[in-house]
């Protein structure tokens, strides 16, 4: 994973997962995440729909408070 500062992540869908279920754990409820990095709308497009598809559905639970 390579990190370009401590909450900018560039890295696999798996180690993806596993810093942001770690910081769903330690409280954080909100992740902003920029796509457009200056690659081809195309590509933003499929990187956006991985995220949403591999990434998101395995964090999003995390985050949820108990009633």
């Amino acid at each position: 994973m390579a990190e370009q500062g401590p909450n900018v992540l560039i890295c696999t869908a798996g180690e993806m997962i596993d810093r942001l279920s770690a910081d769903a754990e330690a409280g954080t409820g909100e992740v902003i995440a920029l796509a457009d990095v200056g690659q081809p709308q195309a590509e933003t497009l499929e990187m956006m729909s991985r995220f949403a598809a591999e990434v998101v559905p395995q964090v999003h639970p995390l985050g949820r408070k108990a009633a």
